[in-house]
């Protein structure tokens, strides 16, 4: 029987409701589902207004300014993050082996003693998950091809989050939201979703702990990025979501469990 990423997590008496209902409120705030107050197009002013402040405002960080260094070198570019793709061309089939390989140098524990994750984490409370949608049929792969699946960093394992059908209405959430470009999902091969334990993250930090975690979503983001890059992969971050429809799609409890980002691969 599958086991459920909210019956997975063990949590002590510790947990404090009041800073997890905070949190959890103010993540709510940032829902796409309230389009009244937060439009999906981007208007060409905006656009522009945009990298007109992102760009002037990288010389008016500091008050007073001394003469420019130049931070050229000539280090390896293999270790650059690529630009971004919004559109993949399919590719060659998404064998299994190669697929644990991501998962593993993306997100797992390592081998050795010390059991080191390939990012940092606050206090090490690693409260953030990884949640593996396969897109395309994965070869040799032992688990169902409709499966939903829960990246068990710490103990490098797979567990099937969701039953039936479940795979097919998450995607869903994310295809058919406005604006999106209709090729994004079209040949894509996988999708991680980034999801926040709440109880873990505030555990030790109170409130606190949700910022670190947000700040842990983009380490372990990167690291997928350059791991798959090395393997003739490209992605994108996408935020695109309705949170309460995403996480009864993944059969998580929306009170502790927030789908934070999620981040499409595939081959260019």
């Amino acid at each position: 029987m599958p086991v459920t990423l909210n019956e997975r997590i063990q949590i002590s008496n510790g947990v404090d409701a009041q800073c997890i209902e905070a949190a959890e409120r103010f993540h709510r705030r940032s829902s796409l589902l309230r389009r009244s107050r937060f439009g999906l197009e981007i208007t060409p002013y905006q656009e522009h207004a945009v990298h007109a402040l992102t760009h002037g405002r990288q010389t008016r960080l500091a008050e007073h300014h001394v003469d420019a260094i130049d931070l050229a070198c000539h280090a390896d570019p293999g270790l650059r993050r690529k630009k971004s793709v919004r559109s993949f061309a399919g590719g060659p089939a998404l064998h299994y082996r190669l697929l644990m390989d991501i998962l593993y140098l993306s997100f797992c524990a390592d081998t050795d003693a010390e059991q080191a994750r390939p990012y940092a984490s606050a206090g090490g409370c690693y409260p953030v998950h990884a949640v593996l949608l396969p897109l395309v049929p994965v070869e040799g792969a032992p688990f169902d091809a409709d499966s939903i699946l829960h990246v068990a960093a710490q103990e490098r394992a797979l567990y099937a989050l969701s039953g039936h059908g479940a795979l097919n209405a998450a995607v869903t959430c994310l295809d058919g939201m406005p604006g999106q470009e209709a090729d994004t999902f079209a040949n894509a091969a996988f999708i991680i979703v980034y999801v926040i334990d709440l109880e873990v993250a505030t555990l030790r930090y109170a409130e606190r702990g949700y910022r670190f975690a947000l700040i842990e979503t983009g380490l372990m983001a990167q690291q997928a990025t350059l791991v798959t890059q090395q393997r003739g992969l490209r992605s994108c971050m996408f935020g695109g979501f309705p949170d309460a429809e995403l996480c009864a799609a993944l059969g998580l409890n929306p009170k502790k469990m927030l789908v934070c980002m999620t981040q499409i691969f595939g081959y260019l």
